[in-house]
């Protein structure tokens, strides 16, 4: 907008009204707060009330650039004008705090301001926190309170991604670091880009850049995983010469050395290559923008039984009620020797025998059968 007026003005010379034309980046935005945004506030507030007044709640904690917290509010509803389900963005609201009461706080002065009331809310819905699910203090205690009959949700993909967390803890530590690592190693520094790019020529491999792992994008981690695989080849040259060059150069070169010379360390992101996409797929499901109510059982058996079947015999999978099966039963648990892990764990164990010790060996698969278990 800092430029239209120019562009008018030059484009339609011959215009007085072109000519006259002024508004820049402040007066947009007034017009966009006050004139804009009002109007399809209004026009949102005048559709939910013709719409029964029952509603469903989505919220979201977030910070903006300012550092300044901040709740966005998503309604849905059933429009009575249109005959449709419709999920609409409600407002943000500025945070003063971020306890619960400091969440239904501001929810509650949102609502009331539309004249949206506690007593029509059929459903709420946000990530899996104890400030928000917490039985006693959390949110969603306190929305019981106005409202007992109210149905409470908790974010599908949030809660996938905390079990994926969480099994991920019986992992070494170093293969998260690994990821986090390689992408610092390289960020700050066009020269090492340069140089990474002259292995990637040599080695014939693709001359893509390596990911970085956001702990709040919730399916960040199998890409940052694959593209390190991808590229194992150029990233093991790569290292080699830069701890040989100066092993004081960098404070994290030399445990990338280590890691890129540690089979073990290939094994487990073979391993998380393999599986990752499993919830991955299921996460996606929950993401789109159309019902899937109908086929959430299918697909939670599903991605139940593909991991189940990692580690337990099949019969016990294949003839057992997926909701009666017991993860922690051991006497259908496979030999460790058995295990599914992916092609690409099996073609490397392979290829590794002799240069992994039978206790490294043993270590991974236990390692790995705990992650399933979990």
């Amino acid at each position: 907008m800092d430029h239209l007026s120019q562009v008018l003005s030059k484009s339609f010379h011959d215009s007085e009204i072109a000519k006259s034309f002024s508004c820049r980046r402040t007066k947009s935005a007034a017009i966009a707060y006050n004139v804009i945004g009002s109007r399809f506030e209004k026009i949102l507030q005048e559709d939910i009330k013709g719409s029964f007044c029952t509603y469903s709640i989505i919220i979201d904690e977030s910070t903006d650039i300012s550092t300044t917290k901040v709740l966005g509010i998503a309604i849905k509803y059933f429009s009575e004008k249109d005959q449709m389900v419709k999920t609409r963005f409600l407002c943000s609201v500025d945070l003063q705090g971020e306890t619960a009461e400091h969440l239904f706080g501001a929810m509650k002065v949102a609502l009331e301001e539309r004249d949206l009331h506690f007593k029509n809310m059929i459903g709420f819905a946000a990530d899996t926190t104890n400030v928000i699910f917490g039985e006693k203090s959390g949110v969603v205690a306190k929305i019981k309170e106005q409202n007992p009959n109210c149905i409470l949700v908790k974010c599908v993909c949030h809660s996938v991604a905390l079990s994926v967390s969480y099994a991920c803890r019986v992992l070494p530590r170093g293969v998260e670091q690994l990821v986090k690592e390689v992408y610092g190693y390289f960020s700050q520094s066009s020269k090492r880009q340069r140089e990474f790019q002259e292995f990637q020529s040599f080695t014939n491999s693709e001359q893509h850049k390596i990911l970085r792992l956001y702990d709040i994008r919730w399916l960040s981690l199998h890409a940052c995983v694959s593209r390190i695989l991808e590229q194992w080849s150029p990233l093991q040259l790569f290292f080699n010469g830069q701890y040989l060059e100066d092993k004081r150069q960098h404070a994290s070169c030399e445990f990338l050395f280590n890691a890129f010379n540690d089979e073990t360390v290939k094994l487990y992101l073979n391993f998380l290559d393999f599986i990752l996409p499993i919830a991955n797929k299921f996460n996606v499901i929950f993401q789109g923008d159309y019902p899937v109510v109908h086929r959430v059982y299918r697909d939670i058996s599903e991605m139940l039984s593909s991991i189940l079947s990692c580690y337990m015999t099949s019969n016990y999978v294949r003839n057992t009620p997926i909701e009666d099966i017991d993860p922690k039963c051991t006497s259908q648990y496979l030999p460790l020797q058995s295990l599914y892990l992916g092609h690409k764990v099996s073609t490397h164990l392979n290829n590794c025998t002799g240069k992994i010790s039978v206790e490294a060996i043993n270590d991974f698969l236990t390692r790995c059968q705990s992650f399933l278990i979990e």
